[in-house]
């Protein structure tokens, strides 16, 4: 009997200690677990750490571009495309993940790809860069028309007369990029039933397969309400898709 009590608080004790450091890990020895699972073909553990280093530093590009090319060597090309999405966000210019994101969009069908290409324009700066030139512009252009008042020089009005027209392309930039940060979604599973309500036994009112682009117009719990070209709505499970 005393060598099973003590039999199981060895087993207790070795697992407290193993969970305590599991949970101690810094971000940089998760990074590393993280790269050489990818390299060792331990995809499922990758993902797994990549995931933990999202939630303890939030957004991430490259994180994102990472998970991203982890999905596309499992030839889960819908799931990768996401990644690639949600990664072009932060860091828009990086010439692999262009590449990459090109290479999946090739395997879609044309129709999947009409409708991945939609948010691709203006991906060459982030929104935040874009709100940042807007700015500077703008306050160049009024600096150069209180210049041009007090000196009367053509070239001051020329300039602030330039300022002004790159200004306003940049606002209308941040108009169209604002208009698409409405939250997309893509559908993983091979094909979903879309339902009337949040319960699988809701009425099913049509299907869609996967690789179907969708905007996201509520989150319930576990699922996703849906709105896809044509204005059919209704909810999907989260499990089905995954957030653009």
């Amino acid at each position: 009997m005393k060598k099973k009590i003590l039999f199981s608080l060895i087993i207790l004790l070795t697992l407290f200690f193993s969970q305590k450091s599991w949970a101690e890990q810094s971000p940089e020895e998760i990074s590393i677990s993280a790269s050489q699972a990818a390299q060792n073909g331990n995809y499922q553990q990758a993902i797994t750490d990549y995931q933990r280093l999202l939630s303890l530093e939030g957004e991430n590009g490259y994180l994102y571009y990472n998970l991203g090319n982890i999905y596309f060597k499992q030839n889960d090309y819908y799931r990768a495309y996401a990644y690639y999405r949600k990664a072009q966000k932060f860091i828009p210019r990086e010439k692999k993940l262009q590449q990459n994101l090109q290479i999946v969009m090739n395997l879609f069908t044309k129709e999947d790809l009409s409708l991945a290409g939609e948010n691709a324009f203006f991906t060459f700066l982030t929104f935040n860069e874009v709100i940042i030139c807007f700015l500077f512009f703008w306050y160049l252009s009024w600096f150069l028309i209180i210049f041009n008042h007090f000196l009367a020089k053509k070239t001051f009005f020329n300039l602030s007369f330039t300022s002004i027209f790159i200004a306003i392309f940049l606002l209308g930039i941040i108009s169209f990029k604002y208009n698409q940060k409405q939250i997309q979604g893509i559908i993983v599973e091979k094909e979903t039933s879309v339902k009337s309500d949040t319960d699988l036994s809701a009425i099913k009112l049509f299907n869609i397969e996967a690789g179907t682009i969708f905007t996201i117009r509520e989150i319930k719990g576990n699922w996703l309400k849906i709105e896809i070209i044509g204005e059919k709505k209704g909810w999907i499970p989260l499990s089905a898709a995954e957030i653009i």
